[in-house]
């Protein structure tokens, strides 16, 4: 069983147990926070920083030791960051929903929940976490689920960034109503990266979408290469998390270096 597999078994398991803790009707009741625009935060002149929140992954072991996802959060707003993506997966990334719902508190940029989605469930339990858009991996749905969850987080008020990483995943979900596309470097099968892979596809994205590269930015001249090609943004976790300061990292990424802190 690949490390994808084990993942998506554990998170089916997940999903029907908080359903029995949480049943959808209790969920949706509770109160939710407004949505702040996520898309718009991506589409400023130039290439935007969605800075990314996670402890630890399976390809990179531990990342950040004395893990502080709220003051991390804060200093990554503070630099420059248009929005942050909090990894909420448990078992395999060290993540929690209780995570995304204490950085909402704390700052003021949009939030995007990034996890394995496989459930309407998830999507509403999103939405009452405060997350302002959600990932969705074509690779792990459907076209008609894809579609499907597109629409219940259009109801929500709630971006999705679709992420693909072949030409085929491409041209599934182009007959979709996806408006934000990822290309994530990463093999999710192999944990491979090629950046490579970015650049390939968006030669074949229309402009009329928004485009993000995940996986695999480290560099100013990385994100130069990206915003030359066409990208709106970038999405940067294990780079930033593993610097010394956090956030002249940010700053270096951005061509801000000697900027004093906002």
């Amino acid at each position: 069983m690949t490390l994808l597999n084990k993942i998506i078994s554990f998170k089916k398991e997940e999903v029907e147990r908080q359903k029995r803790m949480l049943p959808l009707k209790m969920l949706t009741s509770k109160e939710s926070s407004c949505v702040r625009d996520f898309k718009g935060a991506l589409k400023p002149q130039g290439i935007s920083l969605i800075a990314e929140i996670k402890s630890c992954s399976p390809s990179a072991g531990v990342i950040k030791d004395n893990f502080d996802p709220v003051g991390i959060a804060r200093l990554y707003e503070d630099s420059g960051a248009c929005a942050i993506s909090v990894l909420t997966e448990r078992k395999f990334f060290g993540g929690s929903i209780d995570n995304l719902a204490s950085v909402r508190d704390a700052i003021h940029i949009p939030l995007l929940r990034k996890d394995f989605i496989i459930d309407e469930y998830q999507i509403y339990e999103s939405r009452v976490a405060g997350a302002d858009a959600i990932l969705l991996i074509a690779r792990l749905l459907s076209d008609e689920e894809i579609e499907r969850f597109l629409s219940v987080a259009k109801e929500l008020g709630l971006a999705c960034l679709v992420e693909v990483h072949s030409l085929d995943e491409l041209k599934r979900i182009q007959q979709t109503s996806v408006e934000i596309i990822e290309i994530n470097n990463r093999d999710l099968n192999t944990l491979r990266i090629d950046t490579k892979i970015s650049m390939s596809l968006m030669d074949l994205i229309p402009k009329d979408y928004i485009t993000v590269s995940a996986s695999g930015v480290k560099t100013r001249i990385d994100i130069l290469k990206l915003e030359n090609a066409g990208f709106d943004a970038v999405l940067i976790g294990e780079t930033i998390l593993k610097s010394k300061n956090i956030g002249e990292k940010i700053k270096e990424l951005l061509g801000r270096r000697g900027e004093g802190t906002q």
